[in-house]
């Protein structure tokens, strides 16, 4: 295993390539147009993060937009937030993707600490993305403070849903302990990975100046 860091633009043809064969296995859904799987300026202006190994081949990947309330979050993300607290800023996340051969081996997990270890150095206050009913890494979530919600409405244009879709809800106060059951589960033996927080922290933080948003030391 090699790093968890904040992509960019030099990686755009390997993150494409990651996303169209995993999200050709997917069980949860269908996708309607690879061509929106390429790199986009929803990836040069959000975080796009990934975990690649020794040789340089990126293995996992997830997107993570900020939004300054939960009327930008909904119109991203295309379902109904309506009922649902979501503080901003807002942690939209979306893209994410694991290479079919890579999976199960708790990649998911390893960006999920990489990037909730970058959080308190930023004003983000909350933390949302689409599940899929059945999807593996559901049970887990809910163990780290996630609270799921069925949308009242939807209208996404990306993909077909062949199982129900929810939306997980982390707010700011269950970051540590969602952080601490990651790490507690990390075992450096099977997952050797060297984190570039200081990087992550500094797109994020990047992506609320963006919007106006006061730093953290002034939250």
């Amino acid at each position: 295993m090699g790093v968890a860091d904040a992509a960019n633009i030099t990686d755009r043809e390997s993150i494409a390539a990651l996303r169209r064969a995993a999200y050709r296995k997917a069980a949860q859904f269908e996708w309607n147009d690879e061509s929106t799987l390429d790199w986009s300026t929803a990836d040069d202006t959000g975080t796009v993060m990934a975990v690649w190994d020794a040789a340089g081949n990126v293995l996992s990947t997830i997107r993570a937009s900020v939004f300054s309330d939960a009327v930008g979050a909904e119109a991203f993300l295309e379902y109904s937030l309506t009922g649902i607290s979501l503080p901003g800023p807002a942690l939209t996340l979306s893209r994410a993707a694991t290479a079919p051969h890579a999976a199960q081996h708790g990649l998911f997990a390893l960006l999920r600490i990489a990037y909730l270890s970058a959080l308190p150095d930023t004003p983000i206050n909350s933390a949302i993305a689409i599940v899929y009913e059945g999807a593996p890494h559901s049970g887990l979530m809910r163990e780290c403070g996630y609270s799921f919600f069925q949308p009242q409405a939807g209208w996404d244009t990306e993909a077909v849903a062949r199982t129900r879709p929810m939306l997980a809800v982390l707010p700011r106060a269950k970051f540590a302990h969602s952080l601490a059951l990651r790490q507690a589960g990390l075992t450096p033996q099977s997952h050797p990975v060297q984190f570039d927080i200081a990087a992550i922290s500094q797109s994020l933080r990047a992506q609320c100046q963006a919007l106006a948003v006061p730093s953290a030391a002034n939250t």
